[in-house]
Parts: C-alpha cells; sequence; structure tokens
C-alpha cells in the first residue's frame, strides 16, 4: 500500500442471532444452511465516511451476543456498527517532526523484560486455552494463518503444475517456528520437508516433540535453533546445501528483527538465499499504519509523558510519536497482552494494575517492501487482518476451514478482542530471481535429518540478545507462538 494514498476502509458486519437458550454459543453464522439457531454474516461494500468521529477510529462489528446483560461488551451491542479508518500515515508529520530529532538511542530495550517474560511463560495446555478470555481471538487467528498458507500452497503448486504437470514436493523454512503451533497447518497441505528454526532452544525442542508424536509419518523435519537474523553463514550451517523452499513463512515474528538495519539485512538475505524463483515469502506482522494512527488520535498520555493504548485485554505503549522516514529502524513500543500472551499483568490489593511490556518495533511498510526487492521478493498482497478475512469469507472452502477449526462464529468475537486483529497484517512477496522449479533434486529423505539441532553460536550476530534484554535466556523470534497456537 502505497504511503501517499489515503484509503479509506469501511468493514460492516450485519448478523442476526437466534437462539432459544441464551446460554448456549450460537452455530456458525457462515454455513450455507441458516436454520434457526444460526446467525448470517453479510459484508457490505465499502462505503465513503468524511465525518469520522473519535470513537470510530477503529474497526468495529455489530455485535448481538447471548451473553447475559451484565457482560463487559453490552456497551458494544448495537443493530449495526460502520466505522471508516483512514491510512496510511506516514506523510502527515509536521515538518519540524521530520527532522532528525529522534534520539534513536532512547528508544532502545532498556527494561530487559524478555528473559524475565519468556521464563516464567509457560506452553498453555488444550484444556486450559478452551477457557481464556482470548480464544475467540486465537481461534480467528489461527484461521488468518491457515488460510495465507493455504492460498500461497495452492498459488504455488498452480505455476509448479503448470510446468512439470506434476504436483509438487513441497519444501518448507518456517522462521520462527516457536514450539510448532503451525505443523497442524502445514500438515493439510501435504507438504514432504519442513524445516522450523527458531531462537529459543526450548521451543525448537518443544516443536520436535509434537512433530514426532503427530506429523512424524506425514512429512520430514528439521528443527533447529538458530536466530533469522543471524549472518547467512550460520543460519545455514545445519541446513543441506542441497535444500531448497518453495515457501518460506513467519508469523508474527520479523517486527522483533527491526531494532537495527543489520539484523534485517541477515534476515531477508537468509530468506532469499534457499528460496526458489516462484516461491513465496508469506509473514503476518503488526499493521504499523494503524498502530501510528491510532496512538496519535487515541493514545493517553502518562505521568511519565509516554502514550497508552488499549482496552482490558491488551496495552500499546510509545515513548513518541515522531517517526522519521529516514530512521526506519529502532522504533520501540511496548506490548501486552493479556492471558500470558506477551508480557504480563498484576493488581495489587488496592486495585493498581501493573504492566509489564515486551519490546517490539515498528515497521514501515514502504522500508519492508523497499529491502525485500532488495533481496529480489516482489510485494503481491498486502492487507490488514480485517480485509484478508473480508476477502477470504467469499471463499467457500475458507469458510469450510473455520468449522474444522471449531470457529463456530466470528461474529461474536467481542468488539474488543475484534480491536486487537485490526493491529495486524498479513505480507506476500513473490520470488523474481535465482535457482527455477525442479522436479528433481527433491530427494528429501536424503537430506532430512529428522531431528533437533542446537547451535552454539546460533544466536550471536552482532549480540542480538544482549542488546533486545534477552541475556543468557534464548527468547525467540516468535515471541506470540502461544498467541495463536494451535
Amino acid at each position: 500500500m502505497s504511503s501517499d494514498e489515503d484509503i479509506e476502509t469501511t468493514f460492516t458486519i450485519k448478523k442476526k442471532v437466534k437462539v432459544e437458550d441464551p446460554s448456549k454459543p450460537t452455530t456458525s453464522m457462515l454455513s450455507d444452511k441458516k436454520e434457526e439457531g444460526e446467525t448470517e454474516m453479510q459484508v457490505e461494500d465499502p462505503k465513503p465516511n468524511d465525518t469520522m468521529e473519535e470513537e470510530k477510529n477503529v474497526e468495529k462489528e455489530s455485535f448481538k451476543s447471548p451473553k447475559p446483560k451484565d457482560s463487559l461488551e453490552k456497551e458494544a451491542i448495537e443493530e449495526e456498527q460502520q466505522v471508516t479508518f483512514k491510512n496510511p500515515l506516514w506523510n502527515d508529520i509536521e515538518e519540524e517532526e521530520k527532522k532528525n530529532e529522534l534520539d534513536l538511542s532512547s528508544m532502545q530495550a532498556t527494561e530487559k523484560v524478555h528473559t524475565e517474560f519468556y521464563t516464567g511463560k509457560k506452553n498453555i495446555e488444550q484444556y486450559e486455552r478452551r477457557n481464556l478470555e482470548t480464544i475467540p481471538l486465537r481461534n480467528y487467528h489461527n484461521w488468518i494463518k491457515s488460510v495465507l498458507i493455504n492460498k500461497y500452497v495452492e498459488e504455488y503448486k498452480k505455476d509448479y503444475r503448470a510446468k512439470f504437470r506434476n504436483y509438487p514436493q513441497l519444501s518448507i523454512l518456517d522462521l520462527g517456528c516457536g514450539t510448532g503451533g503451525d505443523l497442524t497447518k502445514w500438515a493439510p497441505n501435504r507438504i514432504s520437508y519442513y524445516v522450523g528454526v527458531d531462537v529459543s532452544d526450548t521451543s525448537v525442542k518443544l516443536a520436535y516433540d509434537r512433530w514426532e508424536k503427530a506429523f512424524k509419518h506425514r512429512f520430514l523435519a528439521d528443527f533447529i535453533n538458530v536466530s533469522g537474523a543471524a549472518r547467512e553463514e550460520v543460519f545455514y550451517q545445519n541446513i543441506n546445501q542441497n535444500v531448497y523452499f518453495d515457501i518460506v513463512s513467519s508469523q508474527f515474528v520479523i517486527h522483533y528483527m527491526f531494532s537495527k538495519e543489520s539484523y534485517v539485512e541477515n534476515l531477508f538475505s537468509n530468506i532469499s538465499k534457499r528460496l526458489l524463483k516462484g516461491g513465496y515469502f508469506i509473514c503476518s506482522i503488526p499493521d504499523a499504519d494503524v498502530m501510528v494512527k491510532r496512538i496519535r488520535t487515541k493514545g493517553v498520555k502518562t505521568e511519565n509523558d509516554e502514550l497508552v493504548l488499549g482496552n482490558q485485554y491488551y496495552s500499546v505503549k510509545f515513548k513518541t510519536t515522531k517517526f522519521p522516514r529516514n530512521q526506519p529502524y529502532g522504533l520501540e513500543y511496548g506490548f501486552f497482552l493479556d492471558d500470558s500472551a506477551v508480557g504480563s499483568k498484576t493488581v495489587d490489593e488496592n486495585g493498581n494494575v501493573q504492566i509489564t511490556y515486551v519490546p517490539e518495533y515498528l515497521i514501515i511498510p514502504e522500508n519492508l517492501i523497499k529491502i525485500a526487492k532488495k533481496y529480489d521478493l516482489e510485494l503481491v498482497e498486502e492487507k490488514n487482518f480485517h480485509d484478508f478475512c473480508k476477502e477470504s469469507i467469499k471463499n467457500k472452502n475458507f469458510v469450510a476451514l473455520m468449522e474444522k477449526l471449531k470457529i463456530e462464529d466470528i461474529g461474536l468475537i467481542p468488539p474488543k478482542l475484534w480491536e486487537i486483529s485490526y493491529l495486524y497484517k498479513i505480507m506476500a512477496f513473490k520470488k523474481t530471481s535465482g535457482l527455477e522449479m525442479n522436479e528433481n533434486d527433491r530427494d528429501f529423505k536424503s537430506f532430512a535429518g529428522n531431528k533437533v539441532t542446537i547451535q552454539e553460536d546460533g544466536i550471536e550476530e552482532d549480540n542480538f540478545l544482549e542488546e533486545n534484554g534477552t541475556g543468557d535466556q534464548k527468547v525467540p523470534d516468535q515471541l506470540e507462538d502461544d498467541l495463536f497456537d494451535s
């Protein structure tokens, strides 16, 4: 999306809820059958709205819930809500803000919270996950990732079949694989070889265990403890030199590496190096245009002159609203998400809330596109999660996928959780040069080690962990793995 354009996006959802027992959840509103007890979703075409009110700065859905009257969301229950959001924002900076005013050294991670967060973070069991307040958001984002993966697997297969008239044995690089939550999304696509890399040794061991228990009979795999920001020779040290990838995926990861330009250069060198021509790099990242707009228009100033945005489920903290276009790295903000997803929250006996934030970094869209192009990765799709959802629900296969993921009614996602989803976007790039697709050289049995490899030097690049406050603990590219894990 060009930063010189003023884009209006309206996402209106209408639904009718009819249930006999208010204590029971509705069935899928996206079902082809419209029986009693089911809901219906309609997405209207974008409509202009020249008078955007402050309370409509974030997209919300019209929402009719079978919850009790004292529900936290009762103020949001209306027959219809419509919001227009204008973005992007990077050109609305005042002239004085465009000067070299931002002291990036003050934006470095000084709170040293990564170690404390990840050391105390536990892998949430399935039975616990079902009872979390954020479970509708987790399920919905699982669906978003599944759709993104399925869409570009099909695109690649289509190109491959046009050339070779058979189906490829797909090889996948999952950069920031975490504990292996996305293995369940790759398995139905009949992949042949999967390499999961993560800077957390604990995570790759858990990912390997998950693969061995559930997917060992379906595809070959290797799991390597290495950072995506490592130098190329270090990153590929334990990946067979004959292995090339059809798709590289990185979900909710790469923004952690935008603290420094050298990390991002290494990242895209690693992504592009073994990605075949015609292959795809797909990712989900924070939507900086949305985040900056919202912190400027709705951020609340604290006693420390910081700006905070959020609700009972999440919080974003900025130290500045000045983001010079010529300084696209080190633009730090703090992020917290409830249910032990990202950061932590404590409440004392007097009801005072104390939040511990995890440092993250803005990704200026045009800078990401520019550096990707430098490594022969051409942008083919860029959409906010809300827009991607609106497009995807027109596809019957993706609607059916909702049912498989047990998303009974996307329309019943509480508006304050739906607001969080608006902070993210998907991006997809296609490799334009390099080694061509080849139906030979796919003897993955001779390449795969089917093991976990812990690299002692896999995280030493430019003291990445030290500068990001992670100390001796190997904290991941994929801090948010359990947030959207299956």
